[in-house]
């Protein structure tokens, strides 16, 4: 077998991994591939996602995050289920 090719850069520089981890964000419902690989998409780009399906009934959101989160540790759920969906935009309420 020959040599992989190395990445192809970006016009700022930035191999595809780099501008993924600098500019995307991901959600998920449920999804343990993804969960399994927060490390590699990095924990802080991980978004859980509450508002679909929309058959779910109003008060569940929590249960159904901790039966998704259940394995991972408690400051990387943090982080899922909370920081970082609130570092996303100005959620704080502070003006």
């Amino acid at each position: 077998m020959g040599k992989a090719a190395p990445p192809q850069q970006s016009q700022r520089g930035e191999v595809p991994a780099e501008c993924f981890r600098d500019h995307i964000w991901v959600c998920f419902i449920r999804d343990e591939a993804g969960l399994e690989a927060r490390q590699r998409i990095g924990v802080d780009k991980i978004l859980f996602e509450a508002d679909y399906p929309h058959s779910i009934p109003c008060g569940r959101t929590a249960k159904i995050a901790g039966h998704q989160l259940h394995d991972v540790p408690a400051d990387e759920a943090s982080l899922i289920a909370g920081a970082t969906p609130l570092g996303c935009c100005d959620c704080s309420g502070s003006e």
